[in-house]
């Protein structure tokens, strides 16, 4: 066998335990991630610890702390009511009270958009807000099936690649929940035949199970995924990487509380609380203010979630998205509501987009990325004259800290903060979705 260099070898377990030691202290905050600051004999990460809480921790590598007892708690402290929450990775906030969840995102954007962009917002909207639990409308669930191991059909641990099985869930639509365990038992008798991946399960009238899978799939499971979909009331799809197609009868796809039909391919981006989308897609066209002249830019349109809603009020709506999928159903979506000045464009937005504008105005421009932000593309607005930059930008962010970093950069091309608000999609978890309108100054 060949014998690798490591630096580590040789080191004594004394330094091991120098490294890993029990602190007491008292929390002082939490961090964006929803994780309790401890300074002690330097700066400590601890996930589950509380703000005014004296806690004692043990030291792990790079300012991680694993919380050990709670020695004084906090008054806003709640037990939480899932048995898989010290395990799973799902929800990591569940032990605070939402009120104080809700006051936390608030708190971490002003503070995150103070600290990156030196922007203070002093008038907030209304924090939009639903049901704290039941809320989810999609999920996907990880799937693992080692050697002498008995199949597990869950969410992945917390900090970690393996599953934790579930039976049921506190966040997710009860329609869905109630497939948890018969998808458990059917799955484990098939998931080698079919190759699975990992299952998606989608809230529509009849609730929608995707499998992706590796292997093609042969008469007999079609027939017993049959047999299954009319035991448990749901519609049965697959993906395998190359084509999305349905396994038993299926119904229209379409998003279950959207103003407008507005159908979508599973395995596609849809928000995961649906119930609160209606209000939140209300509040970003309101804040846009576009008109009936204007000519508008949508960049991450998706299949249409804001695009259609906006369509209906301007003169020309051009939507950017990577996805050729995704755009091809938003023009069938236009399309089929009659709105036929929307154009879609599916490019790498982190590359030239603006030249698929042959020069047009634009009057308004609303954006909704990924976690990763939208620095790129937003940096292409300083290949425009100042004179002809949007006059308003909204910004539907779900990951403050890059809304934060993208803020610094729309400061520096002249633009201010109008409007800015929290929209709690995402109950029990740390995750913070975002609105903020900017203005030309």
């Amino acid at each position: 066998m060949a014998q690798f260099f490591n630096p580590n070898r040789g080191k004594s377990r004394a330094n091991t335990s120098k490294r890993q030691q029990y602190l007491l202290g008292e929390v002082s905050k939490l961090d964006h991630q929803g994780r309790g600051i401890l300074r002690q004999q330097g700066t400590y990460f601890v996930a589950g610890a509380l703000p005014g809480e004296r806690i004692r921790v043990q030291t792990q590598a790079k300012h991680q702390a694993r919380l050990v007892e709670v020695v004084e708690a906090s008054d806003e402290r709640v037990t939480p009511p899932c048995p898989y929450y010290q395990r799973c990775g799902g929800c990591d906030l569940q032990h605070l009270s939402l009120a104080q969840q809700r006051q936390h995102k608030q708190q971490t954007l002003a503070e995150l958009l103070s600290k990156f962009a030196a922007i203070e917002v002093t008038d907030w909207a209304p924090m939009l807000t639903g049901e704290g639990w039941h809320y989810r409308q999609r999920a996907r669930l990880a799937s693992s099936y080692a050697r002498g191991q008995r199949f597990q059909l869950g969410f992945r641990q917390r900090a970690s690649q393996q599953v934790v099985a579930i039976e049921h869930c506190q966040v997710l639509a009860p329609p869905l929940a109630a497939l948890l365990v018969p998808l458990q038992q059917w799955l484990g008798e098939h998931y080698q035949r079919i190759g699975l991946g990992h299952v998606e399960l989608i809230a529509q009238p009849t609730p929608l199970v995707l499998l992706r899978v590796t292997r093609a799939l042969d008469d007999e499971f079609v027939q017993q995924a049959e047999q299954f979909a009319a035991q448990h009331g749901c519609q049965l799809w697959s993906d395998d990487g190359q084509q999305t197609r349905a396994i038993t009868a299926a119904d229209e796809v379409r998003l279950t509380h959207h103003p407008l039909p507005l159908n979508f391919t599973p395995g596609d981006f849809i928000q995961v609380n649906q119930a609160l989308n209606p209000a939140m897609v209300a509040q970003a066209l309101s804040w846009l203010e576009a008109t009936a002249d204007d000519q508008v830019v949508e960049l991450f349109a998706g299949m249409g979630n804001f695009s259609l809603p906006l369509a209906q009020q301007v003169k020309q709506l051009h939507c950017f998205e990577v996805s050729a999928r995704m755009i091809q159903q938003l023009q069938d979506n236009a399309a089929a509501a009659g709105l036929s000045h929307v154009r879609g464009h599916a490019v790498d937005l982190n590359h030239d987009w603006l030249s698929r504008l042959n020069s047009m105005r634009i009057d308004k421009l609303l954006l909704d990325p990924a976690r990763s932000g939208a620095q790129a593309a937003l940096a292409q607005l300083q290949q425009l004259p100042a004179a002809q930059r949007p006059t308003r930008i909204v910004y539907i962010s779900c990951a403050a800290d890059t809304l934060a970093r993208d803020s610094a950069l729309l400061k520096q091309l002249g633009y201010g903060i109008s409007k800015a608000g929290v929209i709690d999609m995402f109950p029990q978890t740390h995750h913070i979705e975002a609105m903020v309108a900017f203005a030309k100054e």
